[in-house]
């Protein structure tokens, strides 16, 4: 799930990937300040409730440089950074020339392996409009982000464990009752991205060849649904619209027996490969 949101009037771009599990961990988040922050966020049991919070340093313009308005920072080794009276602690800070699989390797890659073992993860942006976190979340046409070296990591490590689109569907029927996609509704969806999205074309060394353990004795599947938090309403993005057809806004539920939150209804498309998520 993947989409725009805007908090406390600071856009913020985010990535939430589920997986099956018996219980997840709370957490808890404080942002009264606006900050230029690229965060993610592992909630799982073993993070202790803790919120890791990266910052990177977008580069200078040189619009921005001969305006006199750049601020140099060297960073500090305790990763700190003081502005006036207020100081601000990260998890570490990247400087102007950190690459995107340098910043997925040390603040992402652990979320695919907290998905792999059976967790939730979630991974967002914040900061001031131009502040780079599209580009950090989505990349460029040449240059992948942090959504497609997720995505590249987590088939490339099941890869011969994904099972079958009729076994996947029955085992998560079992298990879930809430709306799975089916066969028309995949085919429909694949036909559109074929007309509409072009591919990127990503050389093989801008992309982490580093792979998770799984457990093989299991089969997988991944699922893909895309929503929209709008004035405080969920809308499934999948969803068909027309001009004469007022948008259904989804109920946040609470699984009574896992207790963990979920969107009733929403759409969930199954992807076989890569290259169709």
């Amino acid at each position: 799930m993947n989409g725009s949101i805007s908090t406390l009037n600071n856009p913020c771009e985010y990535c939430w990937l589920r997986a099956p599990a018996t219980t997840t961990g709370a957490f808890k988040i404080d942002m009264s300040d606006n900050t230029n922050t690229e965060s993610s966020k592992d909630n799982n049991q073993k993070s202790g409730g803790k919120l890791p919070v990266f910052l990177r340093l977008k580069p200078k313009s040189v619009k921005a440089t001969a305006a006199d308005r750049v601020l140099k920072i060297d960073l500090p080794e305790s990763s700190r950074v003081v502005m006036g009276n207020k100081e601000y602690n990260f998890d570490q800070i990247f400087d102007e020339d950190v690459t995107q699989i340098d910043l997925y390797k040390k603040a992402l890659f652990h979320q695919i392996e907290n998905v792999l073992e059976g967790h939730d993860s979630l991974f967002f942006t914040m900061g001031a409009s131009g502040s780079g976190k599209s580009y950090t979340t989505l990349g460029t046409k040449t240059t992948p982000g942090m959504v497609h070296l997720a995505v590249n990591t987590l088939f490339r490590s099941l890869q011969e464990h994904l099972g079958d689109y009729e076994d996947i569907e029955r085992a998560s029927e079992s298990t879930n009752p809430d709306k799975t996609s089916t066969t028309i509704e995949a085919s429909l969806f694949l036909d559109w991205t074929k007309d509409n999205l072009q591919k990127p074309a990503f050389a093989d060394e801008s992309l982490c060849d580093e792979k998770v353990k799984i457990d093989k004795a299991g089969a997988y599947g991944v699922y893909i649904s895309m929503a929209e938090i709008y004035n405080d309403k969920v809308f499934d993005l999948f969803e068909e619209t027309s001009p004469n057809k007022k948008r259904t806004a989804l109920n946040v539920n609470t699984d009574p027996y896992t207790r963990k939150t979920f969107l009733a209804g929403i759409t969930k498309i199954f992807a076989a490969n890569e290259q169709e998520a």
